[in-house]
């Protein structure tokens, strides 16, 4: 072999050898700095530092944005307090995913051995219409590492779980993981000016990408079943809410109304619509569609005072359930 590519080929398996070395000590010191931090639900986006094992809950909450506000600004204590029901929340808001890592969640909720009374599924529209959520690489930037994550990621994750694990691994050498601390607000008490239509006009091609595609509304329609086949499994009351928002009804709001009917007695599924319940009160949300601590709260006695819980106003929501 010629003495040039010798060389350099030596070279290439040198410096290789080494990146990986300069990458793994970054990763172990990474792992090492940031393993001693304990979250509560409201301190953190992600859901692995907060699953215990074998643990009983009142109630179980999955969704994205609109579910995880339940929890966020101390919203998951508030919640607790005024309910008197332990809750764990693994919704996924930020665009960090769909059903399918809902669904992903839910079954590893289920692996560590833990059960819940009631799952409560914040069903926004466009969830029903846009897979493209769930095959985003950045999935599970946001979670600790975790080698038995990582293994059941490896064997149940949708096609690209590949890229989204490598992004896994990567991310925990960046310096914004490296300094994540628990942290919370204590509330969320801003409040919109009023309905900004373009805004709104440049929101939606996001959410809906493949607008009210069919074909998509099919394939969800799908993984949403699984998410309740999983919940009625272990023998949870499933509740799905139709999301509040300032405007009102999302895109695809009544599809996804009239196919939740047509299989609401195959899972025994109890659904409270709150989408119209606060059109325009601009006190109760701090963007067009996320309440804020006090449209949070109120959404709460709806929840739970209306199916006679003993909290709230009574008859105040739209249940289209049993």
């Amino acid at each position: 072999m010629n003495p040039e590519i010798r060389s350099l080929i030596r070279d290439s398996i040198t410096f290789t050898a080494l990146s990986g070395l300069v990458l793994l000590s970054l990763f172990l010191l990474s792992w090492a700095f940031t393993s001693d931090n304990v979250y509560t639900n409201a301190e953190t986006e992600a859901n692995v530092p907060i699953l215990k094992q074998n643990t009983q809950y009142d109630v179980l909450m999955l969704g994205i944005s609109h579910a995880r506000i339940f929890s966020r600004h101390r919203n998951h204590e508030r919640f607790e307090a005024r309910t008197g029901k332990t809750m764990i929340n693994l919704s996924q808001g930020g665009g960090y995913g769909g059903l399918d890592n809902q669904l992903l969640h839910l079954k590893y909720f289920k692996h560590k051995g833990n059960t819940a009374d009631e799952l409560i599924l914040v069903l926004s529209p466009m969830l029903m219409f846009n897979r493209k959520t769930d095959r985003t690489s950045v999935a599970f930037g946001r979670e600790p590492f975790d080698p038995e994550f990582f293994s059941y990621v490896l064997e149940h994750g949708v096609e690209n779980k590949y890229i989204q694990l490598a992004y896994y691994l990567r991310s925990k050498i960046y310096w914004e993981w490296i300094i994540t601390q628990p942290f919370s607000l204590d509330r969320m008490d801003k409040h919109i000016d009023g309905l900004d239509s373009a805004a709104m006009k440049r929101t939606m091609p996001s959410a809906y990408p493949y607008g009210l595609d069919s074909t998509q509304f099919e394939d969800r329609k799908r993984v949403a079943e699984a998410i309740f086949s999983e919940a009625s499994d272990q023998k949870m009351k499933i509740t799905v809410v139709m999301p509040a928002a300032l405007f009102g009804k999302w895109p695809g709001h009544d599809e996804t109304i009239t196919w939740l009917q047509s299989i609401q007695a195959t899972y025994n599924i109890d659904v409270l619509d709150l989408s119209e319940r606060w059109v325009m009160r601009t006190d109760l949300f701090y963007d067009h569609h996320h309440l804020n601590t006090d449209g949070v709260m109120q959404a709460v006695e709806v929840l739970f005072g209306d199916r006679g819980s003993g909290i709230g106003d009574q008859g105040s929501g739209l249940n289209i359930g049993s």
